[in-house]
């Protein structure tokens, strides 16, 4: 998995000192190779050193969250249609927020279906979150900040126990094995200067 974070430091933008040490975040997480099992994900970012607006502000809101993916359609006597661009869209009402630790969203990828008609298959999956923080802090320019990005991904795992025993003379061997789900984590940190932000 590829991951980037982008911080966006926008002090005053509307005017006031109320936007002092105000950050607009964004971490990107692009699928390099599509998973096959596809359940329940979830993309976070959370920082400690911000504070978390949980409310709109000017019935503009806070947190954004897309998925972007590929799929191909593959019909009987038709050939293979590739449609690009297509969207899963969340926003501030479908946020997880607490003021001090961050904003995730929970989420589930299309999977690929097959029929006798009409095989479709998704791939190039790029998720997008967004978010506004500020810093607890923002009359300290020495302090160093940090903001973690982390993609949780639930994935099928097999889970095999062997048996052995004999059948006449030759030796017999079974093996069963039990399907289970086990989530694994993409993480993503970064730090910065606030003193760099804060004399600006």
């Amino acid at each position: 998995m590829l991951q980037q974070i982008l911080i966006i430091y926008t002090p005053n933008y509307d005017g006031t000192n109320t936007t002092i040490g105000r950050y607009v975040v964004f971490g990107f997480c692009k699928w390099l190779t599509a998973p096959i099992y596809r359940t329940d994900d979830a993309v976070s970012i959370g920082s400690s050193y911000l504070e978390w607006n949980t409310k709109h502000e000017n019935n503009i809101d806070n947190y954004q969250f897309l998925v972007t993916y590929d799929r191909d359609t593959y019909t009987a006597g038709s050939g293979v249609q590739t449609t690009k661009g297509l969207l899963i869209e969340k926003n501030e009402a479908q946020a997880n927020v607490t003021s001090s630790n961050g904003v995730y969203y929970k989420f589930n990828l299309p999977n690929n279906s097959t029929s006798i008609y009409m095989t479709i298959n998704y791939y190039n999956f790029t998720m997008m979150i967004c978010g506004i923080g500020r810093v607890h802090d923002y009359d300290d320019p020495t302090q160093q900040i940090s903001l973690d990005l982390r993609y949780a991904h639930v994935r099928a795992a097999l889970n095999f126990a062997a048996g052995f025993s004999w059948n006449g003379t030759s030796p017999k061997v079974s093996i069963t094995g039990a399907l289970k789900q086990q989530k694994i984590y993409y993480d993503h940190h970064f730090s910065w200067n606030y003193a760099d932000d804060f004399y600006a």
